[in-house]
């Protein structure tokens, strides 16, 4: 197993005989508290961050919704929005960032008509 270490500089502790010091070192090695599933525990542990992940959730939720109405309305099928999809899931603003970025800023033909 690899191991890497990283050594901070000493630091002094000045006590009431002597002045010593400690080597901090921080430890690289797999842990599962570092893992994906480690972070999302942590962050669902407390309410107000839970609060805050799964508001975003449902807001990631509504964005594919307005992302499939509007390919939809364009034209677009179902394994062209699919990527936008997943980088929503994973990344919540990245993939309707993208979308929005990619559809242009013309309205589609059939709503133009009706203006």
């Amino acid at each position: 197993m690899l191991v890497l270490r990283y050594a901070a500089k000493p630091r002094r502790y000045i006590s009431s005989t002597s002045i010593k010091e400690d080597h901090e070192s921080i430890d690289f090695t797999p842990n599962h508290s570092l893992s994906v599933h480690g972070f999302y525990v942590q962050l669902m542990s407390s309410p107000d961050t839970a609060q805050v992940v799964i508001d975003l959730y449902i807001l990631a939720a509504l964005a594919c919704v307005w992302m499939y109405r509007d390919g939809k309305s364009r034209g677009k099928g179902l394994g062209y929005l699919i990527p936008f999809f997943v980088l929503t899931a994973v990344f919540v603003s990245a993939g309707p960032l993208l979308y929005l970025v990619l559809r242009g800023g013309r309205e589609p033909e059939a709503e133009a008509s009706k203006i």
